[in-house]
């Protein structure tokens, strides 16, 4: 499986976003989150308002042929939903360590359908069971600086009991709660140089209840980022209207 789309080391630490700190967060309260149900989000992605993918941490994609890929921004129905992420094995040769979202680049059998292709990366990589899995929508293509046309698809996932890791794929699977997503005061923005070039690119530092850092960054903070801009937006238009 090939999953060089993600970015490389971080140059600095997190450091906090001045101007997400002017942004409307999507309200982390127990009722507004509940109310991020399958048919809503369905129907906000059936009929998108008007809103903009983040362009600041945007790779300018290199000359030559692009590889695509698809990633799944699987939200699991809990009481409290949250997103579902995995962490790359110590070992791999590439981004070792590094938090993902499940997925990879397209195969055959995928028939050009992200979908098809999120799924089954997530079958493979977290024992996913596809019957338990409700596709919501599609977020735009995030291209990134080592060629590859990622897809997030977004879908609603029912918990299992316990995920399996695919041992020589997966380190460990893990969830992040969604009102932590969702609230931009865990943006962080960054620009520095990674692999000799000059790169921009946004982080958010999860720590969980037992205490454990996760750094997410590169392409799935990016990724994360536009969950919460499309969410904002269509929230705004739904009270709006």
């Amino acid at each position: 499986m090939d999953h060089a789309f993600s970015t490389g080391k971080p140059a600095e630490a997190p450091g906090p976003c001045a101007d997400c700190g002017q942004e409307v967060s999507v309200s982390n309260s127990p009722a507004a989150l509940s109310g991020l149900q399958p048919a809503r989000l369905r129907a906000w992605f059936a009929n998108p308002p008007e809103w903009q993918p983040d362009a600041w941490a945007q790779d300018t994609p290199p000359a030559g042929a692009r590889r695509c890929a698809a990633v799944l921004l699987g939200l699991v129905a809990r009481a409290q939903p949250s997103v579902l992420m995995i962490r790359r094995p110590a070992h791999m040769r590439t981004h070792a360590g590094q938090i993902a979202l499940p997925g990879g680049q397209w195969d055959p059998e995928d028939q050009g359908d992200p979908w098809r292709c999120a799924l089954r990366e997530a079958q493979e990589e977290v024992g996913l069971d596809p019957r338990q899995v409700q596709r919501l929508g599609e977020l735009p293509i995030h291209r990134t600086h080592t060629g590859f046309d990622i897809t997030p698809v977004v879908a609603w996932v029912q918990p299992s009991p316990s995920w399996r890791a695919h041992p020589q794929e997966v380190q460990e699977v893990f969830e992040v709660p969604l009102h932590f997503v969702l609230d931009s005061a865990h943006h962080h923005r960054h620009e520095g140089w990674i692999g000799g070039q000059q790169r921009r690119w946004w982080s958010m530092p999860y720590r969980d209840e037992g205490g454990q850092e996760r750094l997410i960054w590169g392409a799935t903070a990016a990724i994360l980022r536009n969950f919460y801009l499309f969410v904002r937006a269509a929230s705004a238009a739904m009270m709006r209207a």
